[in-house]
């Protein structure tokens, strides 16, 4: 498999790039898109063998590639809304996100480890994979935020950029955001089709 999407219909399909074809990597016969539709994914391990996946009704699944098992974790319990971004760090730990902003930190067991609050209309958190415990957080009227979830402090929160040719307030609509490799630097993109960096050392 070349890659792995996670569909509204909740089907995780292996997508093979030469032949154009793709795999359901689960059963879609039985499927229900209200509950089971993929809202988020990232890797469990850094060889990229299995696949942490968070569906609509906010249940945690954990897809194994080398033995072909889809199998539920726990719930992500606590606020409201959709899960808008999951992590998984190398201590073993999960990072989740729902759109009501609540961040928390999970065992793998289920049990809550710590919470933050990233602010109400979240739509994207993602992990920095290069320093531990580093997260971002955006949204609709949410600014990019950066976090330290292992003293449970935010540590930057970005400015919103000048009115327009107008002299216009610039809505904040973050819909993705990335840490650049080899860089300090953090880019997102916004739902008026903007690609903005930052320095959070600025």
């Amino acid at each position: 498999m070349d890659c792995f999407v996670g569909a509204s219909t909740g089907a995780l399909k292996g997508v093979m790039f030469r032949d154009g074809t793709f795999k359901n990597m689960n059963a879609v016969n039985t499927l229900k898109p209200k509950s089971d539709e993929i809202t988020c994914m990232c890797w469990a391990t850094q060889d990229q063998t299995e696949l942490l996946t968070a569906q609509m009704d906010r249940n945690l699944k954990l897809y194994d590639s080398i033995n072909n098992t889809y199998t539920s974790l726990f719930k992500l319990n606590g606020g409201n809304g959709t899960v808008r971004g999951i992590h998984a760090t190398n201590s073993g730990s999960i990072v989740s996100a729902v759109e009501s902003g609540e961040l928390r930190v999970w065992k793998n067991s289920g049990e809550m480890i710590s919470e933050l609050n990233a602010g109400n209309n979240l739509l994207v958190m993602v992990g920095n994979n290069a320093t531990e415990g580093q997260y971002a957080t955006g949204g609709n009227e949410n600014p990019l935020k950066v976090w330290d979830v292992r003293v449970g402090q935010k540590t930057f929160t970005a400015k919103n950029v000048r009115p327009d040719n107008l002299q216009l307030r610039v809505p904040v609509w973050d819909t993705d955001i990335r840490f650049i490799p080899d860089s300090q630097n953090i880019v997102t993109t916004t739902g008026k089709c903007h690609i903005r960096i930052y320095d959070p050392r600025a």
